[in-house]
């Protein structure tokens, strides 16, 4: 039937078009006050996208992914919003609010404006229709989660698995007490919680900035630990930390750990050996 009216056809492609370029089939809103107010109303999570015109990864995301129906299905479950960190006033707002450095950047936000998981960059649709699910799932679950922890202060793998929702929603303040928590259960690292829980403390701090601290964390899961792959992890978190202050030998030594590491998934090996490849090169050109 469309093709008896060329002119409705013309105009269907440019509104298609349109749809392509803001997330096809996502009722996206552009006001991130109402959406809070709704989202405390509805006791759902915002979904704020936060970007620019400038950024490549934005229009990917924009064209590739928010217009897949798995993502459409995912996206129904929260309150979208987008808003430009550089032309609008709430946009800048948000994003100086939030410490927002690189874009495209994905924040779920409570209904106070809290931040309960984030999805930084660009990740294609199954990927990020898988997190949108899972952040969804643990933040239903999480108050009761938090009352747990509370009131069962020895349980150490439910501190660790609320840690982990910390680290996601980038919960900085909310991570240290965590993980002292986790060291008095587990002070000897002998029940593999206090390592696990450094190497996501440490992470955490990576993102704040605050490479000091982590190094500290990651120094300490490589002690804690006797389960090889976390082990590995620990030294490859600290060459990677050398490596981008250029401290090529300490980063080196870290890398050489892993590799003599026994049980050692080849995995990990191998990304070691691709990674001490590059940095041998790297010094001797500087020779």
């Amino acid at each position: 039937m469309l093709r008896r009216f060329y002119f409705g056809i013309a105009l269907l492609g440019l509104c298609l078009s349109y749809q392509r370029a803001w997330g096809a089939g996502i009722a996206w809103s552009h006001s991130l006050k109402s959406a809070l107010i709704k989202a405390r109303s509805e006791h759902r999570l915002v979904m704020l996208d936060i970007y620019t015109d400038w950024c490549y990864w934005c229009k990917r995301l924009d064209s590739d992914v928010y217009p897949q129906s798995v993502v459409v299905q995912a996206a129904r479950q929260v309150i979208p919003v987008k808003l430009n960190a550089e032309t609008t006033k709430e946009g800048r707002a948000a994003a100086e609010r939030y410490e927002v450095t690189g874009y495209p950047t994905v924040l779920f936000l409570d209904g106070q404006g809290q931040v309960v998981g984030r999805i930084g960059g660009y990740e294609p649709a199954p990927n990020f229709a898988a997190d949108v699910d899972h952040i969804v799932a643990e933040y239903r679950l999480l108050p009761g989660l938090e009352s747990y922890v509370r009131s069962h202060p020895n349980d150490g793998a439910a501190a660790l698995r609320l840690l982990h929702i910390y680290v996601e929603a980038g919960r900085l303040s909310a991570v240290e007490p965590l993980i002292a928590r986790i060291r008095r259960v587990d002070p000897s690292g002998s029940k593999n919680l206090l390592a696990e829980a450094l190497l996501l403390g440490g992470s955490a701090y990576i993102h704040a900035g605050n490479v000091s601290r982590a190094a500290a964390d990651f120094k300490e899961a490589a002690q804690k630990t006797r389960i090889p792959d976390m082990q590995a992890e620990a030294h490859m978190y600290l060459a990677m930390l050398y490596a981008a202050q250029n401290q090529l030998t300490p980063a080196t030594t870290q890398l050489k750990a892993v590799l003599a590491i026994r049980g050692c998934s080849a995995q990990m090996h191998q990304a070691a050996q691709q990674m001490l490849s590059q940095i041998q090169a790297a010094q001797l050109q500087t020779h």
